[in-house]
């Protein structure tokens, strides 16, 4: 009910805000690709405007959300290489490789938006102030070192090139972007990056024996200038406005309405964690009625369907239990074991140790209570994988004897005694008859035992697996100890 009313509230308030009210989207993502120059001490030029450093190519990647129509922030990264010469005769000849990877929080403002609010343009100017963090590695740092007045000395500085730098940076850019669509856009960017640290090219490896001021050793920190193409994609722009696509009055105008759509937006999530309680339940509802179908193929023909079977390849005539796993330890009934069995023993009687195997051929009369036992009361080993004394029943028949009430009454007692367990309850037929009837001969002896331990214990009936497989081939004379009924738990 509480969940219906909720649904039906978001249904109408959205319905009365409809005409003047509208869900603005907030995110865009961003990728750019240009070049790059290092601006560091050792590659001045005071001949030139513009520094000396190699041209390299650059990339970077960018999330922004737009908090108003003009305001915003970004996170970005951006990948910069470095690299420079610098030639001094009086110092000597380097060449420097720096790569940097660079992660910047930045505050964005539209400036066309800032400056006209009320215009309505695809283009775009904005600009973004940030602080971030730089980390560095030298690649490569070579040195052609002056050894005497007239003579020269060649090196290759020894540096740890695995080693990573780290320093603050701070960003500043411009940029200008055409909205060719409600979600794309395209813009060139202009960016100058300003680092705390003063040794970007490595020449800090170099030794200074004379302690004198080396053109490498300036008196301001390094920096760099990129620019920059990008295309920005605008998340989810094609069914609500994106605040990058309208004015800063229509987005001023509807506060109250804003408002209640808030409030409606705060319903829906409510219904979307009840919806994704749900979702998550639905895989592990599914998992659970896969483990507890008796249905579905069954490659190895252990009675256990594929969809639970953990043991795929189970060799021919093993006893498996709940999860297709051979039982170690369980002893089969074959014909030199029926001339052992008197009538005697194959109907009710007095059961000392109470694991559902009449004393009279109770192999192990002291069984610990609990241990599952095989038809001769032998305990089977890996116990926890069967269940107690099977159930028997007379040719054609689906009565439960003494004998049979017993047992399932010590299934009905373990299950109450861990509410968690499930039993699947695998009914057989003997080798007298037709193959369909025998099926449905089974089926009924297994629905008969699911039946009492429903309705005369109180037993789950989804806990209980009731399976019919039919008629049993071997031994083809073990008439009763194949007219029976095998119980096999979970755990």
């Amino acid at each position: 009910m509480k969940r219906t009313l909720i649904s039906l509230l978001c249904v109408v308030l959205p319905l009365l805000a409809m005409a003047q009210q509208k869900d603005y989207s907030h995110w865009s993502v961003s990728g750019d690709l240009g070049v790059n120059r290092f601006d560091g001490d050792v590659i001045q030029n005071v001949t030139n405007a513009l520094p000396a450093g190699d041209i390299k190519l650059t990339w970077g990647l960018a999330v922004e959300y737009a908090i108003t129509p003009i305001w915003g922030v970004s996170l970005d990264y951006y990948n910069m290489p470095f690299s420079g010469t610098l030639s001094d005769f009086t110092y000597g000849h380097f060449d420097f490789k720096t790569n940097s990877s660079n992660f910047d929080l930045n505050a964005t403002v539209n400036l066309m938006k800032l400056i006209f609010p009320e215009l309505k343009t695809k283009w775009h100017v904005n600009s973004a102030l940030g602080l971030g963090t730089a980390f560095y590695k030298f690649k490569g740092l070579k040195a052609l070192l002056p050894a005497s007045d007239n003579a020269a000395t060649y090196a290759i500085v020894s540096m740890d090139q695995s080693k990573s730098y780290r320093g603050m940076t701070i960003p500043v850019s411009l940029s200008t972007e055409y909205n060719f669509t409600n979600s794309f856009a395209l813009g060139v960017k202009f960016q100058a990056r300003t680092y705390n640290q003063d040794d970007l090219e490595g020449f800090k490896f170099i030794n200074d024996n004379g302690g004198s001021r080396k053109p490498w050793r300036g008196v301001s920190n390094d920096m760099a200038e990129a620019a920059t193409v990008y295309l920005r994609y605008k998340i989810n722009a094609v069914d609500k406005d994106h605040l990058r696509n309208i004015t800063m009055k229509e987005f001023t105008d509807d506060g109250e309405l804003r408002k209640l759509k808030s409030d409606v937006n705060g319903l829906k999530g409510k219904v979307n964690a009840v919806e994704g309680k749900v979702n998550d339940l639905t895989p592990r509802v599914e998992k659970l009625e896969k483990t507890l179908s008796p249905d579905g193929p069954d490659d190895d023909g252990d009675g256990v369907p594929n969809s639970r079977d953990k043991e795929p390849a189970t060799p021919k005539g093993n006893e498996v239990d709940f999860y297709g796993r051979t039982v170690p330890g369980l002893k089969h009934i074959t014909e030199s074991d029926l001339g052992n069995v008197t009538p005697s023993q194959l109907v009710d009687g007095k059961d000392s140790d109470g694991d559902g195997v009449p004393d009279n051929r109770d192999r192990e009369p002291n069984t610990p209570k609990g241990n599952p036992v095989d038809f001769w009361g032998v305990s089977v080993k890996d116990g926890k994988v069967m269940g107690d004394g099977s159930v028997y029943f007379d040719f054609d028949k689906v009565d439960s004897d003494a004998e049979a009430l017993r047992t399932i009454q010590l299934v009905a007692e373990r299950m109450k005694a861990n509410p968690t367990t499930t039993v699947e309850i695998r009914g057989y037929a003997d080798f007298i008859g037709g193959i369909p009837y025998n099926q449905k001969l089974s089926q009924r002896r297994a629905d008969v035992v699911k039946d009492k331990l429903v309705k005369e214990y109180g037993i789950d009936a989804s806990k209980i697996i009731a399976n019919g497989k039919g008629k049993l081939f071997e031994p083809k004379k073990a008439y009763r100890l194949n007219r029976r009924c095998n119980f096999f738990f979970n755990k």
